[in-house]
């Protein structure tokens, strides 16, 4: 028997999502790189190994769905990566949707055709412990 989502940590989580996503019908690519935000954005100001990584990336037409599941509980810890990932989308959104971003944030070469097509990123984020929301 499978234990609950909110017991899951990290790959064991993150694939689970996959599994639910993908079941849906969704064009979901998980398993991606940790992308170093100099690499990414080299006249910005960034901390030295400063890094994004992202759960899911779903393209949908022009827009991709990007994708964070986490099972932790406290609010505040939560509210820190909400914010954390809204930073993240906002720095790379303003970003050329190339060959090369897709790839530095782990798209694999021959999936880079579904995201061809991408302009705008759009966020979403899965908490699985139904106790605490977020606004």
């Amino acid at each position: 028997m499978q234990k609950p989502a909110r017991e899951m940590e990290c790959t064991e989580l993150e694939d689970w999502g996959h599994r639910v996503l993908t079941n849906l019908g969704l064009p979901c690519h998980h398993r991606l790189a940790q992308a170093q935000l100099q690499a990414l954005d080299p006249s910005g100001m960034h901390n030295k190994g400063e890094h994004l990584e992202f759960d899911y990336l779903i393209p949908c037409g022009s827009t991709c769905l990007v994708g964070e599941i986490t099972s932790r509980s406290d609010p505040k810890k939560l509210h820190r990566k909400l914010q954390t990932i809204r930073r993240h989308i906002a720095l790379i959104s303003k970003l050329p949707k190339t060959d090369g971003f897709w790839k530095e944030i782990g798209v694999k070469p021959e999936r880079l055709k579904d995201f061809r097509g991408v302009n705008q990123l759009k966020v979403f984020f899965v908490c699985v412990d139904s106790r605490h929301y977020l606004m």
